[in-house]
């Protein structure tokens, strides 16, 4: 008995190092899969790029639009010439009339007394005919008379004036213009216009003025001094000015 014994407890000794033996390949195993594990992929950072002129980008400005040059006939005269005075009004049918809206025309400013537009046929004077006889000049013509819109409209008619008549009853155009006259009679001021034209470039600037004392020879002036200011523009402009 004592020797079976032993014989058993030497088989279940070498079965119990076997088991030992097989768990401990196992821990190996598993020990060894732990330690060939492949570490996670990483992404690399970016490098950074080298601060070169070639790795900068180069954007190029438009250049900034520059304002073109004004015409030298457009700026300050270096004859004396004065710019022209404001001139607002109505016209025979009422509607406005303003001087700045006829920039880039020649305009003759012809201001006359009442006189020079009676309501009848029969006082018409000569210097009625130099009124009518504008409408031939190679400009525009503004008449500026101190009546209201009713005379203009009479005189208009009766005379057959074509040129663009402004009332001006209170004097204000005359006074601006430079031709506004005044007298003593029986101790009372007494204001009124005087004959003046004035020919104002399409630039705004006065080119040249008359007081008209006679109706002999005027429109040719006036039509000489508007001739002259067109041909020196002409000459400007082929020199490239």
């Amino acid at each position: 008995m004592v020797i079976q014994s032993a014989g058993h407890l030497g088989r279940v000794g070498l079965v119990a190092v076997m088991l030992l033996a097989i768990g401990g390949c196992a821990s190996d195993v598993k020990r060894g899969g732990h330690a060939s594990a492949k570490p996670a992929a990483t992404t690399p950072a970016p490098v950074a790029q080298a601060d070169t002129p070639e790795a900068k980008s180069t954007t190029v400005a438009a250049p900034a639009p520059t304002k073109p040059a004004e015409p030298v006939s457009s700026a300050a005269p270096t004859d004396g010439r004065r710019r022209a005075p404001a001139l607002i009004g109505l016209d025979a049918d009422l509607k406005d009339v303003d001087l700045s809206h006829y920039r880039g025309r020649w305009v003759v400013v012809h201001i006359i007394p009442a006189t020079d537009i009676p309501k009848c046929g029969c006082q018409a004077t000569e210097f009625t005919q130099l009124l009518v006889d504008m409408a031939a000049l190679r400009a525009t013509v503004i008449a500026v008379c101190d009546v209201d819109d009713e005379s203009l409209q009479i005189a208009r008619s009766l005379h057959g004036i074509n040129a663009l008549m402004v009332g001006d009853v209170d004097h204000k155009i005359a006074r601006d213009w430079g031709a506004l006259t005044t007298s003593k009679v029986d101790g009372q001021t007494i204001e009124q216009p005087r004959r003046k034209s004035v020919l104002v470039d399409p630039h705004g600037w006065i080119a040249a003025e008359w007081t008209v004392d006679t109706a002999a020879g005027h429109l040719d002036r006036v039509a000489a001094a508007i001739a002259a200011g067109k041909a020196a523009e002409q000459t400007a402009s082929a020199a490239g000015r």
